[in-house]
């Protein structure tokens, strides 16, 4: 979905997204490592405006993503949930009110925003792509380390049994006499 800049004006424009729209499941399916059962529901909602030559862009998003459990390898659903701002321009050499150019420095600009300060993306295109937005907004939501429950047991790394249907029986390994022989050699 390209949202082109001269389509744009200083009076903000709402646009509401659902999984009814192709490219919404696309910037999804781009994220999840897995297919989702069934048909989820998705909900993207942006306000966009330009003000000279900046476009900012505010952004919340609610979907579902299939991810891998980094304990246990099986696949869960994850919920997101994001709110997100984003300022835009053409202009390679664009100045912050301050005076100095923006060569990776940040802007803080009437968005509504708390005072956290945001990056001017610079783009060559005179186009935003609303795809790549939300896949990126999808990326920075997932978490470092998925889990399918906060005290997944995971899978034994002796013996590959998963710990959360069946304890593995790997600590009685330890006291046997082979285990006891093995214990004792040294490796130099």
């Amino acid at each position: 979905m390209r949202i082109y800049f001269y389509e744009l004006s200083e009076e903000p424009k709402h646009l509401h997204f659902t999984q009814q729209d192709a490219w919404v499941v696309t910037a999804v399916k781009a994220a999840q490592e897995e297919e989702i059962a069934g048909k989820p529901n998705y909900s993207v909602d942006f306000d966009i405006h330009k003000s000279q030559d900046l476009v900012f862009l505010k952004g919340k998003f609610d979907v579902q993503i299939t991810l891998l459990c980094s304990r246990c390898a099986k696949t869960f659903s994850l919920p997101l949930h994001s709110q997100f701002e984003s300022l835009f321009t053409r202009q390679e050499d664009f100045e912050n009110p301050g005076g100095s150019q923006n060569h990776g420095t940040a802007y803080s600009g009437p968005t509504g925003s708390t005072g956290e300060e945001m990056d001017i993306q610079c783009i060559e295109k005179d186009y935003i792509e609303l795809e790549d937005v939300l896949k990126e907004q999808i990326y920075l939501g997932l978490p470092f380390q998925p889990l399918c429950h906060e005290d997944c047991k995971g899978i034994c790394p002796v013996c590959g049994q998963d710990r959360n249907t069946h304890p593995c029986q790997c600590h009685r390994i330890k006291h046997t006499a082979l285990a006891n022989a093995l214990k004792n050699i040294k490796i130099s």
